[in-house]
């Protein structure tokens, strides 16, 4: 009886090994085709924003403006292509607000690309710690210039009002958790 027992446990810890492995083999080429499947997600994407873009691209001058960007969102396709992107039209044309950084109100296609999949991959905690942290050193460098201009003794009404409420002048800067310095 022993030896059965023994013998029995024995298979059956090979026949678990091998099904782990077999497990453990399909969740690996689960995760790599996972991946490849987002990679061909994505390139495919990018080619049907190109395609948008260079058919939007009107005078065909490499940048598209804001009133040829409105002038494509009237076509089905596009409006289609957006919701599959989980964004409605209102933040499309807010999406390219954003992405016109010099407010000339055209964009290239790299930064109408980069902007486009920058806000399908969503907002991510390091950007908003990084936004906090321009946050505040805007209101240091605000903070500099109405002590300027009230040190040279020119007196600003309502100046006052523009600073953040509870701001202190030059507030120190402490460590978050990422370890980026914010306020």
């Amino acid at each position: 009886i022993p030896y059965i027992v023994f013998t029995t446990v024995a298979v059956m810890n090979v026949v678990t090994g091998i099904f782990v492995d077999q497990i453990m083999g399909a969740s690996a080429r689960d995760g790599e085709h996972l991946l490849k499947a987002r990679q061909a997600e994505m390139r495919s994407q990018i080619q049907e924003l190109r395609r948008m873009f260079i058919a939007g691209d009107e005078d065909h001058d490499g940048l598209l403006t804001m009133e040829e960007f409105e002038a494509l969102l009237q076509q089905e396709e596009v409006k289609v292509f957006f919701l599959r992107m989980d964004m409605d039209i209102h933040e499309a044309v807010a999406l390219f607000r954003a992405v016109d950084q010099d407010d000339s109100g055209s964009a290239d296609i790299d930064e109408f690309l980069f902007g486009v999949m920058r806000v399908r991959s969503g907002l991510k905690a390091l950007d908003m710690v990084s936004l906090m942290y321009d946050v505040h050193r805007l209101g240091v460098m605000l903070d500099d210039c109405i002590g300027s201009v009230h040190e040279l003794g020119v007196e600003v009404h309502g100046l006052e009002k523009v600073r953040p409420k509870g701001w202190t002048k030059k507030k120190p800067l402490g460590k978050g958790a990422s370890g980026v310095m914010i306020a």
